[in-house]
């Protein structure tokens, strides 16, 4: 997963891996989101591999909306 993301997102990887792991858990276990990597088993780490390699263009088209939502979030809360 680590590795999958970080060639995916780049430097933003830091910043999009909480963003990226509630977003897949939402999908696949609703009743238990979650938006850290140890909060996730070895298995879910390797499925959301699977998903960011198999999700790559959507995710980097959605990700700089994203991106731009959250630092205006970061900016607000200060």
């Amino acid at each position: 997963m680590f590795g999958q993301g970080a060639s995916a997102f780049g430097p933003d990887w830091d910043m999009a891996r909480p963003w990226l792991i509630s977003k897949w858990t939402t999908k696949v276990t609703p009743d238990n989101t979650r938006n850290s990597a140890t909060e996730l088993s070895d298995t879910e780490k390797d499925l959301l591999a699977d998903y960011i390699k198999n999700n790559l263009a959507a995710l980097q088209k959605v990700w700089p909306k994203q991106k731009a939502t959250m630092q205006q979030l970061e900016v607000g809360a200060r």
